[in-house]
């Protein structure tokens, strides 16, 4: 039960209030031999630390292409508001 409810309590700080990933959580532990609340505290500190954004070593940044010089600047797009009609 100690588990079921540190689950319940990992899911709701991750905002994913889902039973998939409260079973999915609970399916790692399993996996992992865990079985008690400090160790799950324990794996979900390790969790957190190996995919945080500062960690990731796979992160990489897009970035948008400046616009081509290929005369697309002059292209103009008529813009409708929704109800409005057109007087020709």
């Amino acid at each position: 039960p100690d588990l079921v409810v540190t689950a319940l309590n990992q899911a709701v700080n991750a905002q994913i209030l889902n039973l998939r990933y409260i079973e999915k959580i609970l399916l790692n532990w399993k996996h992992n031999n865990v079985q008690t609340k400090e160790q799950a505290e324990a794996d979900n500190l390790q969790h957190r630390q190996r995919y945080s954004d500062d960690s990731f070593e796979g992160k990489q940044e897009f970035k948008r292409k400046p616009p081509s010089s290929s005369g697309s600047e002059n292209i103009k797009i008529p813009l409708k508001r929704i109800g409005e009609e057109k007087n020709l």
